[in-house]
């Protein structure tokens, strides 16, 4: 194909001699057999190409065919992704892309949305956040010879698979730049032929399907201009391989998130970068600690590995690194003393090492770069100050993982750091009505951030989409403890609150506090699915939104919106018996709240929030915790008048959903009246 592209632009300087069927035939990725089905999308290509472009020289509408292709390739179609995400009526009627300006028009290509050309020949494509919907196709390959730049981040239900779907990426070896973070590119791990993109300079893979496989040490051979890998919030079966150590011109290393199945991944693969400039680790768990040889990392300027579960002593080795400035080493199991050298680093500005097990004082050395030089912006610890503090620093800016919540961001990058310039606060988990930060949903636009929610977008809830009527807690910059589950088949774990409830066989609904490994859980493409892990973590953000039937589907698993308000109890306990399961408990108790926001959503968007707590259940959810702590008389004295009660509201909410149930209600009604009366 290669030898045929550069024939053609030879040829291009003479025109075309043949119609464009027989042109495209030539190259067409199966031999000019796509064009018989005139509803393909190479047909619809090709069909755009003779409307519009058969006069152009042969390279010119080889590559105007090849961005038709993706267009209808990826504009509203269906894939396996979409067909588990909506109902038929939806799937029939899928978004188109957000932005397509002048898309398969008589305009030039290099004025189209997100196209970018070198003299007529294309070389960028970016179309980050643009509802693609498809599979990708693979004749973007014929822009091969020149397209340098590839970003489709953020076009979740853009669909690639195995190998036949993905070999294309081989063929585009002029490429400087791609991107397919949170897309569903689909492969058993980093491919193999990654390795023959050698112009390649930044990769973003993050947050995909190339999940649950290796990171094979042939898929970074060779890429020695490779400046920039996003391999975050993924799954992966093997460590880092030493390929990656050893590429000359990685400055920016981002591995976040991701859990390493069955292997022990410790940090030594750091040993001997050569140009590594800033590397974030959060929240991705490691064996051992900080190797001594960190020391050697000259260029290091920014390091982030929190939540991580690091062991052992600081090495007083990160005192010879003369460029580093920011050291986010907080919450782990750090233990011995600060080390003296790190007073050295006169260009360190961020230094947060709290929430460890280290002891002693803080080095003066240290301390004299804080007061008074006014070298150090932020300085952490554990401090002997606050209690259960180890650590005497009486220069510290903040002295307890609670009290250090201002976490200043690094150097910028595509990714959210970890240590964003945000607030951050510990909060107690008693509540427990919440989903962490690392929650995606589907919404009719895509799969979204569970913190980008708001009061009414249409969610998942399994089988059909559902309307958020209200948040029980919204807080996307709180840390708290959460029990995450990871299922057998998803590539992200579930990170849910201990009370709350997740559903699993039998289509009852228990505390995450009480699932363990071997539970089946309710998945929302359907069927079940083994728990194959469950620990305690420690992330950012807590979010609960509200839909009407009280579920929703949470990084695929089918979850209440609801939690138990009596620990590790799936039902309310009056007098040691269940009574009702705890998820029907709140929707029934929470049928007054919808109806307000029924009949006027505006209230509800103008909800407000206290501590992330939504103001209008802090007094109920108090109340109800009281009662439960009182005796059976007690208990049963307030539940029962009260179940009376919203069940009125409940039957009024069933019967105004439906317009039909409504008109026969009332029609009873009259009939009941007009029978009364011919009785008297």
């Amino acid at each position: 194909m290669r030898v045929f592209l550069f024939f053609s632009l030879c040829l291009s300087l003479v025109g075309a001699q043949s119609n464009p069927r027989q042109i495209l035939s030539s190259v067409a990725l199966q031999g000019g057999a796509e064009f018989n089905d005139p509803n393909s999308y190479q047909s619809q290509a090709l069909r755009f190409v003779e409307q519009f472009r058969s006069t152009e020289v042969l390279l010119e509408m080889i590559q105007y065919y090849a961005l038709a292709c993706i267009f209808f390739a990826t504009n509203g179609k269906s894939n396996k992704r979409t067909d588990v995400a909506f109902t038929q009526f939806s799937k029939d009627n899928l978004p188109g892309w957000r932005t397509n300006s002048s898309w398969v028009t008589s305009a030039g290509k290099c004025t189209w949305h997100g196209i970018s050309c070198n003299g007529n020949f294309v070389s960028q494509i970016q179309l980050p956040d643009n509802r693609l919907f498809g599979t990708f196709p693979a004749e973007v390959s014929l822009l091969s010879q020149t397209l340098e730049t590839l970003d489709l981040y953020l076009n979740f239900y853009l669909v690639t698979e195995g190998d036949d779907g993905n070999r294309w990426i081989a063929d585009l070896t002029s490429l400087r730049e791609l991107f397919f973070g949170t897309t569903s590119f689909e492969y058993n791990g980093i491919p193999t032929f990654i390795g023959a993109l050698t112009n390649l300079e930044e990769i973003d893979v993050s947050n995909t399907f190339f999940t649950r496989g290796p990171i094979p040490s042939m898929a970074f051979t060779g890429l020695t201009l490779l400046t920039y890998i996003d391999m975050a919030d993924n799954i992966y079966t093997s460590e880092i391989p030493n390929e990656i150590s050893q590429l000359p011109n990685l400055q920016y290393l981002y591995i976040d998130n991701v859990n390493f199945l069955g292997v022990s991944q410790t940090l030594n693969f750091l040993i001997g970068m050569s140009a590594i400039f800033e590397n974030w680790m959060d929240f991705t768990a490691f064996v051992g600690g900080l190797p001594t040889e960190m020391g050697q990392l000259s260029t290091l300027k920014s390091f982030s590995c929190c939540f991580c579960g690091l062991s052992g002593p600081i090495p007083s080795e990160l005192g010879n690194l003369p460029a580093l400035d920011r050291l986010w080493v907080y919450q782990n199991d750090l233990t011995g003393t600060i080390p003296t050298e790190l007073g050295k680093l006169s260009s360190m500005l961020y230094l947060h090492v709290e929430g460890n097990s280290l002891q002693g004082t803080m080095p003066q050395e240290i301390c004299q770069n804080r007061v008074p030089l006014q070298l150090i912006e932020e300085l952490g610890a554990d401090c002997t100050s606050e209690p259960g503090g180890t650590v005497d620093c009486p220069c510290c800016t903040c002295c307890s993982g609670e009290a250090c919540d201002n976490f200043s961001d690094g150097t910028p990058s595509p990714t959210s750091s970890p240590t964003a310039d945000q607030e951050v606060t510990i909060i107690p988990i008693a509540p427990g009505i919440c989903f962490s930060g690392n929650t995606v949903v589907e919404t009719i636009a895509g799969p979204t951030p569970i913190a980008d929610l708001q009061v009414g977008d249409m969610v998942k809830n399994g089988d059909k989409f559902d309307e958020i009527f209200s948040f029980g807690h919204k807080a996307e910059n709180m840390i708290a403890d959460f029990v995450q589950i990871q299922v057998d088949g998803l590539h992200r774990e579930l990170e849910i609150s201990p009370n709350h409830m997740i559903f699993v066989e039998g289509g009852s609904s228990k505390p995450a506090s009480t699932v363990v490994v071997g539970d089946k859980v309710m998945l929302a493409e359907g069927g079940l699915a083994n728990v194959v892990s469950v620990k305690t973590v420690t992330s950012k953000g807590v979010h609960a939104p509200f839909t009407r039937s009280g579920k929703i589907a949470v990084n695929g698993i089918v979850a209440s919106t609801y939690v138990t308000f009596q620990e590790n109890s799936d039902s309310l306990l009056i007098g040691g018996h269940k009574v009702i399961n705890m998820h029907w408990v709140s929707q029934i108790s929470m049928a007054p709240h919808r109806l307000v926001c029924q009949f006027d959503m505006e209230i509800c968007k103008g909800e407000t929030y206290t501590d992330g707590m939504n103001s209008w259940m802090i007094g109920p959810y108090n109340f109800t915790m009281n009662v439960l702590s009182q005796g059976t008389f007690a208990k049963t004295a307030v539940f029962v008048p009260f179940f009376i009660a919203v069940c009125f509201s409940y039957l009024l909410e069933f019967f105004l959903s439906s317009p039909i149930l409504t008109i026969l209600g009332l029609a009873t009604l009259v009939l009941y009246k007009k029978n009364k009366k011919v009785v008297a």
